[in-house]
Order: C-alpha cells, then structure tokens, then sequence
C-alpha cells in the first residue's frame, strides 16, 4: 500500500518538477526613481570628499638603523605575496610602518587579516582615514618605471 501509493506520488509530481525546471524565464526589477537621484548624490559628494573612515592591516613598524630598507623588503614581499591588495610605506617619526588595503568595514579587514596572519602573525588591523587619491606602492612604482622608461615626463595618476 505504501510503495503503491509512493509511486502514484511520484507519477505525478516527476513530471511537474523536470517540467518546471526546462522553462525559462525572466525577472523585472523595481526599483523607485529616488533611488537614482540617492546614488546621484552619493557620487557627488564622494567627488568632493574623496577620503572615508576606513580600515587597513597594518604588517610592520620598526624604528632605528636599517628600519626603512626593511620595511622596504617587507612592503616588497608582501605585494610578492598579496599583489591584489594595496599597500602603503609610511614614515612618522620614528616609525616606519607598512600598511595595507583599503578597507570599508571590519568586516572586510578581518576576512583579509585572516588570510594575511598566515604570512604575517603579528598583523593588526588600524582604523585611518582612507584617500584614493594617495597611490599605492604598487601604483608609485609603475608610475616611477614610466618616468624612467619614457621621456622623464611624470604621468597623470
């Protein structure tokens, strides 16, 4: 009785399942037209103040004799390691210190801390002001290498 009435069930519902999955379709998103005007302004001030409260992963900060040539190799093989991530040698007296990424949120931070506390345990994540417009190591020295290689004209970023 069982077994009879499991196949009656999938009888008929077999053929409704394979059936439902062969059609296609399509999906209409709405949305309200403030929406736009709202990513409009957002744009907009973000041209205007171009820097956030944001978060980076600081990896290394030493003072002292030799402390800028490593940091130096530090920055190197970090972006050897993490070429997706940006990365940052600052100097403020004594230190100097290398810091990456640009982070929104801690959210974000502590997903790429967890994968770079693998290289780097002593990782820490600090909360800085984050200005787009200040390049990167990685960006400075692609910018450096045109300089060199072209006609000693320094690009536009």
């Amino acid at each position: 009785m069982n077994v009879t009435l499991a196949l009656i069930i999938l009888t008929v519902i077999f053929p409704v399942v394979s059936r439902a999955q062969t059609h296609e379709g399509s999906v209409k998103i709405m949305q309200p037209a403030e929406l736009d005007t709202l990513l409009a302004l957002d744009k907009a001030w973000h041209q205007n103040n171009p820097t956030w409260e944001g978060y980076r992963i600081q990896v290394f900060f030493d003072a002292g004799n030799n402390s800028k040539r490593k940091a130096q190799d530090v920055i190197e093989n970090f972006i050897a390691e993490f070429p997706e991530i940006e990365a940052y040698l600052t100097f403020n007296e004594p230190y100097y210190r290398v810091r990456v990424g640009n982070f929104h949120t801690q959210l974000q931070t502590a997903k790429a801390l967890k994968q770079i506390n693998r290289k780097y345990p002593g990782a820490f994540i600090v909360k800085e002001e984050i200005n787009p417009a200040i390049p990167s190591f990685q960006a400075s020295k692609a910018m450096e290498e045109k300089i060199i290689e072209g006609d000693g004209v320094f690009p536009e970023p």
